[in-house]
């Protein structure tokens, strides 16, 4: 794909079949995974699956992908699959206009990678017992909210060497309750405010969605 050729000049023809192969899971299309969806198919995933239930509203239009005035009221997927197709026409996409929980027939074992960004708890927890329970690679976020100070700094670790994040202090005990071992997160230890609801500001959840996108590349193209 044309589009590819800056990318070509990076990476090796296999790593490239790679990306272009792989099959990706993206839940929740929110400041992260709108960001995250959009880089993914710029850099040459051709096999993507989005879901999210939401509507754009007014006060996404500061840190979402999706969000526009002209777009308030549409639904998130919906979107997103106009710009990710105006991105790569040629991009299998399938779009999911659901809430992820219990009653979802989805089958997550047919995705290289499935990436987590969901904000409510709930959700976000069976997912990561569901991906557990079928040993599936999944990566999932913690809190990119109620942070605006300093530069963004977002890694990839193990869900028990958190630390300054109290989704993730939430899901730490959840993970050691249920006799989860281990989990890929990315977060950052940066100061957060304590605010309801929370606050949020554009450049945070754009830097968690790059540290995703770098992650899940790199993941896929490693020998």
């Amino acid at each position: 794909m044309e589009f590819l050729q800056r990318q070509e000049l990076l990476l090796t023809p296999t790593q490239m079949d790679k990306i272009l192969n792989a099959n990706i899971l993206i839940i929740g299309l929110g400041g992260v995974g709108g960001a995250v969806a959009h880089m993914l198919v710029r850099a040459g995933v051709s096999n993507l699956t989005i879901m999210d239930f939401d509507k754009v509203a007014e006060s996404n239009i500061n840190r979402q992908f999706v969000a526009f005035y002209s777009t308030i009221g549409e639904y998130k997927v919906n979107v997103l699959k106009k710009q990710l197709l105006d991105i790569n026409p040629n991009l299998n996409l399938i779009s999911l206009c659901e809430k992820f929980d219990c009653n979802n027939k989805i089958d997550l074992t047919r995705y290289t990678m499935i990436i987590d960004c969901i904000d409510d708890i709930k959700a976000k927890q069976y997912l990561i017992y569901k991906c557990n329970q079928l040993n599936l690679n999944l990566l999932s976020s913690m809190g990119a909210g109620n942070r605006y100070l300093g530069n963004p700094e977002f890694k990839v670790v193990d869900i028990f060497k958190t630390e300054n994040d109290a989704l993730a202090k939430i899901l730490r005990k959840y993970c050691k309750d249920n006799g989860i071992k281990k989990l890929q997160v990315v977060y950052t230890s940066n100061f957060a405010m304590k605010k309801t609801p929370v606050g949020s500001i554009s450049y945070y959840p754009v830097a968690m969605a790059c540290t995703i996108v770098s992650y899940v590349i790199n993941e896929i193209v490693k020998e």
